[in-house]
């Protein structure tokens, strides 16, 4: 939520690597009740655009950084897709590619 009032106060797009969803999707995946704030945050808290970058077993790799699993991260993407769509988010799923294809399809969609 902080991050979203710091966005709020740039003049261009401000990309976030993860949104109040995603920390709802993380309660439902480890099987936790969500609280209520949190819900009320995701419906208070929206966003124009959400971009959905599937697990990509060809470049995956787990480090200091990702902890996950190949397996965990596919359920965790699956766990945040169902949590957006519920919460009435159109997802943009970025096609696999070189970095310059995928960053290129991003900014075309930030324009529509």
């Amino acid at each position: 939520m902080r991050n979203v009032r710091l966005a709020e106060r740039e003049a261009g797009p401000v990309f976030l690597d993860r949104g109040i969803p995603d920390v709802i999707g993380y309660f439902e995946l480890s099987g936790v009740p969500v609280p209520a704030h949190l819900e009320k945050a995701a419906g208070v808290f929206r966003y124009d655009k959400i971009f959905l970058l599937r697990p990509w077993p060809e470049i995956f790799a787990q480090d200091g950084e990702r902890r996950q699993s190949l397996e965990e991260a596919e359920r965790t993407c699956e766990a945040m897709e169902r949590v957006y769509a519920r919460l009435g988010y159109r997802l943009a799923e970025v096609p696999r590619g070189s970095l310059e294809q995928r960053a290129a399809f991003v900014i075309n969609q930030m324009g529509k």
